[in-house]
């Protein structure tokens, strides 16, 4: 990720978040929740997801 907060947060655990995209964290979400809607923050490198649970 090119998040540094996320950086900062996974930081000596690189290792086992090396493969978390958007689109695997979308498709672990689909399991117990729709995505009403989802959208990147404006001037970051961030995502914003609205799930409602099925």
């Amino acid at each position: 990720s090119d998040d540094p907060m996320f950086r900062r947060l996974t930081r000596g655990r690189e290792g086992l978040f090396r493969d978390v995209t958007n689109e695997f964290f979308a498709s672990l979400c689909l399991r117990r929740f729709d995505i009403v809607r989802c959208q990147r923050l404006a001037g970051t490198s961030r995502w914003l997801y609205l799930l409602r649970k099925k």
